[in-house]
């Protein structure tokens, strides 16, 4: 299987994704990294208790952080 038979998640999302992903992560990001960010954000929300406003927003910074990172 080469690289262009592999499935692209990011083709999946509308304009309107699109939208709402840039407005929460920024514009700067290309869509599979906001797929990866969007990833990694539910599995921290799923695991932890994120409930306030400023814990949303450290999670926010952490997964973009984890994104430079890796």
């Amino acid at each position: 299987m080469n690289e262009d038979e592999l499935p692209h998640p990011e083709n999946e999302l509308t304009k309107e994704d699109k939208i709402a992903l840039a407005v929460k992560w920024g514009r700067t990001y290309r869509p599979d990294e906001w797929i990866a960010l969007e990833k990694h954000y539910s599995e921290m929300c799923s695991s932890f208790d994120i409930n306030d406003a400023d814990t949303q927003t450290t999670l926010i910074l952490l997964c973009k952080v984890n994104l430079k990172m890796n």
